[in-house]
């Protein structure tokens, strides 16, 4: 038996141990294994839509009363707090959400037709993980891709595999394992693990 074959020999033994005595499916995936969705069924899973986030600060103009008009942080309960409407739903919305939802809230005794300015002040972040050279949190851009974000992380690593990789979104509970190449675009406060190739 060669040195070669002894080492994956190995490998494959310390990998089914692994998942043998794993206590839920999540612990297999970070291994890589687990099913592997393609990236439209990621999309119906999880959208890639620019949700707001706790941390995220927005800033908020109010055309009826500039003393209204600030910089605004969702907080740990997933809320902005704003004068006069107190605590509105942020974590989970798009701006145009947020938006009207605060809208509605100045309009219920406050203002007639408010009407609310409103853009995302602080620059999402994406996360690049496992086998990089450089692992670590990036700004975000709308045209950043898989490769793109590799290539922030300071490359592949030679172990690294190339067909499948693990993402978590920002709003995700859990890691889920996607089929893609390197043109596919990620989400604000996207969490991708490069895997480990399996020789």
């Amino acid at each position: 038996m060669t040195p070669q074959h002894l080492k994956r020999l190995l490998h494959v033994a310390v990998r089914t141990v692994a998942c043998t005595f794993a206590l839920s499916a999540a612990a297999c995936a970070s291994l890589g294994d687990g099913p592997i969705l393609s990236v439209a069924e990621l999309e119906q899973l999880h959208p890639n839509a620019n949700l707001l986030g706790i941390g995220d600060k927005v800033r908020i103009g109010l055309y009826e009363d500039a003393a209204f008009n600030g910089e605004y942080e969702v907080g740990s309960d997933g809320a902005i707090s704003l004068p006069l409407v107190g605590a509105v739903a942020a974590s989970g919305l798009t701006l145009d959400q947020l938006r009207s939802a605060i809208e509605t809230a100045l309009a219920q005794g406050f203002y007639q037709n408010p009407r609310i300015a409103i853009q995302l002040s602080s620059v999402p972040q994406i996360y690049v993980l496992g086998e990089v050279n450089r692992a670590g949190a990036f700004a975000y851009a709308p045209d950043m891709t898989l490769g793109k974000a590799a290539a922030l992380a300071g490359g592949y690593t030679y172990r690294a595999r190339m067909d499948v990789f693990a993402i978590r979104r920002a709003h995700g509970k859990a890691e889920v394992l996607v089929k893609s190449d390197q043109a596919m675009l990620l989400a604000p406060g996207d969490t991708v693990r490069m895997l480990e190739r399996r020789f």
